[in-house]
């Protein structure tokens, strides 16, 4: 949520909304959750890690991501952060998070 409304305020004369900086914050947070899980899922996730050659196993792909969308390119596409609009992009972050190797 804190990642969201740095974005919103970013659309209002900042560098715009983006989509990839939400992808990074969604990455930390799941990698988070998922380390801290349990202390097995904690061992696990730090044995995955040291083998990791690519950020891509823990960082989705930010390809084709709406990128610098200011307030009012914001409400003429997106309209809102519950609109369908705006969950059809988020629900593709999800996915891609989940096809992170790290995660599964």
């Amino acid at each position: 949520l804190i990642g969201v409304a740095k974005e919103v305020k970013d659309s209002d004369g900042g560098s715009g909304f983006s989509f990839a900086d939400l992808a990074a914050d969604r990455a930390g947070v799941k990698l988070g959750e998922t380390a801290t899980a349990s202390e097995q899922q904690a061992a696990l996730i730090q044995q995955k890690m040291s083998t990791i050659t690519s950020e891509s196993s823990f960082m989705p792909r930010i390809d084709q991501l709406p990128e610098g969308i200011s307030k009012v390119e914001f409400k003429n596409s997106l309209e809102e952060i519950d609109s369908k609009a705006y969950t059809l992009i988020k629900d593709e972050l999800e996915k891609r998070l989940q096809g992170c190797s790290i995660y599964n």
